[in-house]
């Protein structure tokens, strides 16, 4: 080695040394000024080195940095920081938070993540935090009050199903509910409940299937043109779910959280009747009725379902129900008992609802993977006696990159879940409508159920006499026996799979294209059964109207989506100026559905055995169906910015559906959104950001699946078998159904991003509707299917929100939503003057009719005056009762509300978080069946009161009894005609459905919510625990409707406003823990 190396190597070995002893370690802890609490995973990096760590749970970070060095603090919500390193080796770090940056990026349709600001169309975000506040089973659900111009009606049944409408209704006949999409991919949310069938039972719509526990965020993709890349399958809008994933691709971490809660319910008593207590079983006050053993019963009509009784005394001794069965021993039997109001009324059949959720979630990263798993167990208890839902939920979440330009996803879930004693809907067999509508407050429910435990039959409060002389149910079984022996069970097993590929082409310079692609499946299967046991109330099962006393109704549904993207991406730029996104893509998907079912015939032949072998008479084929559908279709999307102030959006879809015919199944779907962020113009003191958005779109919806060809169907005609067409004639011309929507936005935010207010005003034109035109019965049909029809719905969007304002050491955060939607029915097809949506008992039915808003109730009103009173008749049997139109073609409600509002706010000390949710509806009018039948059989307790006199309206007139209907003669004068109150005087008797009809607005606290962050510092295996109290619908503050829900609804579905038999709301209460390792 000469001279020369060796001073070379000197030198080298003299600065590698001085380089090093220059290093030194820094460390220090992250906090947040909002709040004061330790930030976990905060990004720390030397600047320019490729050096950089992460912050652990309690937001300690430790680094290897020179003096000079430039550290750089960013977590994502919170303001980058850069510190220079100095002297000390400590370096705490309190960042504040962006609320810009909390909102910046949002999840678009495909999937796509953009930058909010370039959006010329409304998105709504929402954290999947905020979502599970409430472990509700159903995320639909959660979204109440939480997203400005959403509607949501659900039903309070175990696992029911709920109504998502995103601006209105669009569509006249077809579905109006919005897409459900999960990570860029359309998922089912199929639903069925059959308010309107023999058999009314709601199963839920399974986009309950959805775990809560899973969801990272919640987008909600308002209007055409933010759905526009998901075409027909998005004309109501989009619910964009992103699911949770593992950690950060090179880092090796892993996180286990536990999570468990139990929650309990307590019936709210204003949302159930509230029962007269004067008055027992009967119809006609006190008669003299022989009673079923030949004598006479003090005036009592034992076992009648109305409460027009005689007046209660316990001196008098009657005959009771219990009295007429023999099989419940000689100490009931012909025996009789104190005439009094039940010690145990409707409101003990109900059951405390509990509600178990745990769930265990595993994720990390290493070297070029991420992976999550998580499962849930769901288990709930009804409210009602033996019901049951039970729900697992597998899933697996995993990334890898194999090269810097080869990565993949892959995410699969497995969703189990069975139910016992779901809920009947509707009117028939429905214990609720019995209790609501049909009912007699002498009946003791400890007795019913006693009877029913000891001999297991139906011995019903409600009798007559069969042909043998023996008691029988009149019209209602036991409540007891219905819900033990005739029950539903369901089972359904569903799997989600999705899988990507991600190539980066070409990254050269500024330019950047990429492919994808991607497959995705949702398949499951379901199945359901009914069981009705022998001595049941006589009820028609698919019988051909032939009455029977039991059966058994078993049917399968098979599903299968098969969804296949290819996206190009490519971004550059086409001058300093004028930047560049673009996508072009294709789809292909396809639907498969099967269903089978069949029932006994005539009834069990051998009672307690439940399949379909076990039937008195030989059963029909089973009914049969199956149905394919295609959908190809190719997309694209161009953006650009000018300045990163000014954007536009290009997109379009063409769709070609198998569900129309050849010479017309392609369709093409444009959309133009632009944005322009003024504020990057001009400086205006009091405005933070500032954005103007504009958007036109267009999207549709295709045919149903059968409505282009007609066909034979087989007939079940009593064990022989027949083929018949529908009664509908198809029509092979049809066409899309299209809408056109133009909205105009503005963003603002003030006080730096601390208050941000966002205004969304839209008009949607949807024409070309599909419908059903009633034709001569002589031509063979009923209806023929076109298009014809248009349907105007236009609004007004506002949300404001405040982000992390400091109060002293108090963080305060707040939302309000509010919104407003008119809906038009423009016109319908030619010949075509209604479409009924729905009817109900009563003869009410909700129609859409030209000139009027979608969805108005229709019935009979009062006759009024010039003055707008109500007249009464001058004479006639009918003198003192009021006029009633002379048909139900009077519009008497609007299902649609005025406006919504929801108000939620966040405030946290420390560890500590305190967060509440009201709900407010105004306006909008429902129609209460309950009422109609309820007042007219004297249930409620507007039934018995004083009247003018001071004395019980229900005495007879000569007794000081009898009512004066408020209102004039015909002749214009007061009416003073006195009337005999009776069953049907304040219901189906003497008034108009115009009478049940309220408003249905009302204001509740939705959900609160406490928790408080246990200071974990000193346990190593610990990084955090997390114990809450959570409240859910506690307190309804306001209502117009009595004794129910005005927020309950027969389920899924475009027919709402009409209240029939719904159950109770209940107020729950949970308690969660949440732990992190």
């Amino acid at each position: 080695m000469n001279v020369t190396q060796k001073l070379l190597l000197f030198l080298g070995i003299l600065f590698f040394q001085s380089s090093y002893a220059q290093k030194s370690k820094i460390s220090g802890t992250i906090t947040s000024k909002d709040n004061g609490e330790v930030l976990p995973a905060v990004s720390v990096i030397v600047k320019g080195s490729g050096i950089g760590t992460s912050s652990d749970y309690d937001g300690n970070y430790v680094i290897e940095a020179s003096k000079g060095d430039v550290l750089e603090f960013s977590f994502i919500g919170m303001r980058t920081i850069t510190v220079v390193v100095e002297d000390s080796n400590t370096i705490d770090v309190i960042m504040d938070s962006d609320a810009q940056v909390l909102e910046d990026v949002v999840v678009t349709a495909l999937g796509i993540k953009r930058d909010k600001k370039s959006l010329g169309y409304s998105v709504q975000k929402v954290s999947g935090d905020n979502m599970n506040v409430v472990k509700s089973g159903n995320i639909t659900n959660s979204l109440s009050g939480k997203v400005s111009g959403v509607r949501i009606n659900k039903t309070n049944n175990m696992g029911g199903s709920s109504n998502v409408v995103i601006r209105g209704n669009s569509s006249l006949s077809g579905s109006n509910q919005a897409l459900f999409v999960v990570d860029g991919v359309p998922v089912s949310n199929y639903f069925r409940n059959e308010s309107n069938s023999d058999v009314p039972i709601d199963f839920g719509n399974i986009a309950s299937d959805i775990n809560p526990e899973d969801i990272e965020s919640v987008e909600v993709l308002k209007g055409a043109a933010a759905s526009v890349l998901y075409g027909s399958q998005a004309a109501n809008g989009v619910i964009m779910i992103t699911t949770k994933k593992g950690g950060t691709i090179g880092k090796k971490t892993m996180d286990i959280t536990v999570n468990s809660s139990t929650s309990f319910g307590l019936l709210d008593r204003s949302t159930f009747p509230k029962y007269q207590k004067g008055y027992g079983a009967g119809y006609y006050g006190e008669k003299d009725w022989s009673n079923f053993f030949g004598e006479k019963n003090s005036g009592v009509a034992t076992g009648q379902d109305a409460s027009f009784g005689p007046a209660y005394s316990e001196d008098k001794k009657v005959y009771h129900w219990w009295s007429l069965y023999k099989s419940l021993g000689e100490e009931k039997y012909k025996k009789k008992g104190a005439w009094k109001y039940a010690e145990n009324g409707p409101e003990t059949y109900f059951e405390t609802p509990i509600t178990l959720s745990n769930s265990l979630s595993i994720s990390g990263s290493d070297k070029g993977m991420t992976y999550r798993l998580s499962y849930t167990n769901h288990d709930e208890k009804g409210s009602e006696p033996n019901s049951s839902l039970k729900k697992d939920n597998f899933t697996v979440n995993t990334s890898y990159k194999f090269t810097d330009d080869l990565s993949s996803t892959l995410s699969v879930s497995n969703i189990r879940q069975s139910s016992i004693g779901r809920s009947r809907m509707g009117y028939n067999s429905n214990t609720m409508a019995m209790f609501r509508q049909w009912w007699a407050t002498n009946v003791d429910l400890k007795e019913q159920k006693e009877a029913y435990e000891k001999t297991k039959k139906n011995i019903s409060w409600n009798t007559n006499l069969d042909k043998n002389g023996n008691p029988q149910p009149a019209y209602w079984n036991n409540m007891y026996f219905e819900r033990y022996e005739n029950y539903t069970t369901d089972y359904r097993n569903r799997w989600l799979g999705n899988m990507s590929l991600d190539y980066k082409i070409l990254d050269y310079d500024k330019l950047k294209v990429s492919a994808l692609l991607r497959g995705a499946l949702d398949t499951y299967s379901m199945d359901m059964d009914l069981r009705i046991a022998k001595g049941s109330n006589a009820m028609d099962l698919g019988d051909s109207g032939i009455e029977i006393d039991s059966g058994y109704f078993r049917g399968s549904r098979t599903s299968r989506i098969l969804n296949y993207d290819a996206i190009l991406n490519i971004s550059f730029p086409i001058t300093e100026d004028i930047g560049f996104v673009g996508l072009f893509g294709g789809n292909i998907k396809r639907d498969f559905v099967s269903y089978i079912s069949s029932n006994t015939k005539g009834g069990l032949a051998v009672s307690g055995y439940y399949f379909l072998g076990n039937s008195l008479r030989d059963t029909a084929p089973p009914r049969e169906d199956e149905e394919q559908v295609g959908l190809n279709s190719v997309y694209s999307n161009a953006s650009f910015d000018y300045k990163k102030y000014l954007y536009m959006d290009l997109a379009f879809r063409v769709d070609q559906s198998s569900t129309l015919p050849k010479a017309s199944n392609v369709y093409f779907y444009p959309s133009v959104s632009t944005s322009f962020i003024f504020t990057e113009l001009f400086d205006i003191p009091t405005i933070s950001f500032g954005k103007l958005r504009f958007n036109f779109a267009q999207v549709g919806a295709p045919a149903p699946y059968d409505v282009l060809i007609d066909r034979y169907k087989p007939l079940d005609n009593n064990g022989g078998i027949v083929s018949t067409l529908s009664s509908r004639k198809m029509n092979p011309d049809l066409k899309s159904e299209k809408t056109t929507s133009y909205e105009l936005g503005l963003n603002l935010k003030f006080l730096e991003n601390k208050l941000g207010l966002d205004i969304a005003a839209y008009h949607n034109l949807s024409k070309d509707q599909i419908t059903y035109l009633p034709v001569s019965l002589s031509t063979g049909y009923a209806d023929k299917v076109i298009n014809g029809g248009e349907i105007l719905n236009k609004g007004l969007e506002v949300s404001l929100n405040t982000y992390n304002v400091n109060m002293g050491s108090v963080s305060w955060s707040s939302s309000i939503n509010w919104s407003l939607n008119r809906s038009l029915v423009v016109s319908l097809a030619d010949g075509v003057d209604k479409i009924t949506l729905g009817s109900y008992q009563s003869n009410v039915t909700v129609r859409a009719t030209p000139g009027e808003p979608y969805g108005l109730i229709y019935g009979s009103d009062y006759v009024y005056d010039k003055n707008g009173q109500k007249i009464v008749h001058s004479e006639g049997p009918n003198k003192g009762k009021y006029k009633v139109t002379k048909t139900v073609n009077e519009v008497i409600g609007d299902q649609n509300p005025d406006w919504l509002l929801g108000w939620s706010n966040t405030f946290s000390y420390k560890g500590v978080s305190l967060s509440f949710l009201f709900d407010y509806q105004q306006g909008g009018d429902i129609y209460s069946l309950d009422m109609w039948y309820g007042m007219g059989t004297g249930l409620y307790e507007e039934t018995d009161f004083l009247n003018d006199k001071g004395n019980p309206v229900r005495n007879k007139i000569a007794d000081g009894g009898g009512y004066i209907n408020p209102g004039v003669n015909e002749d214009g004068a007061k009416n003073e005609t006195r009337l005999e109150v009776v069953d049907g005087t304040f219901g189906y008797g003497a008034l108009p459905h115009k009478a049940f009809v309220y408003d249905a607005s009302y204001i509740k606290l939705r959900e609160v919510s406490l928790s408080y962050k246990l200071p974990v510092d000193n346990i190593k295996f610990l990084k955090g625990v997390t114990l809450g109290i959570v409240g859910s619908n506690l307190w309804i503050l306001h209502k117009n409707l009595p004794h129910a829900d005005p927020e309950s609804a027969l389920g899924a579905g475009n027919v709402q406003g009409i209240s029939i038999g719904s159950l109770p709301v209940f107020r729950e209460l949970a308690f969660n823990v949440k732990i992190n390792f």
